[in-house]
């Protein structure tokens, strides 16, 4: 049973290290997440990763054992401040969006 959860995950994880910037740029555009910066008024948001690939970010829950989530990061480029985004949910709406596309 551990090994089914266990491929289940590596499964997600592969689905969500597959999440190209073009399709992140668009959850964001979607959901309104670039918005001013709360500490500076800023827009100069950053995804960290690559020029094509965000970087899924691992967060570990302190003394929960193996719990974690994978949060996609935005980083403003004027003061530093930070913003996550589960990744579960990113993938969960490009999952939603080329369903409609297909029918």
């Amino acid at each position: 049973m551990a090994e089914d959860a266990e491929d289940g995950e590596l499964h997600e994880l592969s689905r969500i290290s597959a999440i190209r910037l073009s399709q992140l740029n668009a959850f964001y555009a979607e959901h309104g997440t670039k918005k001013p910066c709360s500490i500076c008024g800023k827009t100069n948001w950053v995804v960290v990763g690559s020029e094509f690939q965000p970087a899924p970010i691992k967060l570990s829950a302190y003394d929960r054992g193996e719990a974690f989530g994978l949060v996609f990061m935005l980083t403003c480029s004027t003061c530093g401040d930070a913003r996550f985004t589960n990744a579960a949910n990113v993938l969960s709406w490009i999952e939603a969006e080329e369903n409609n596309e297909r029918q």
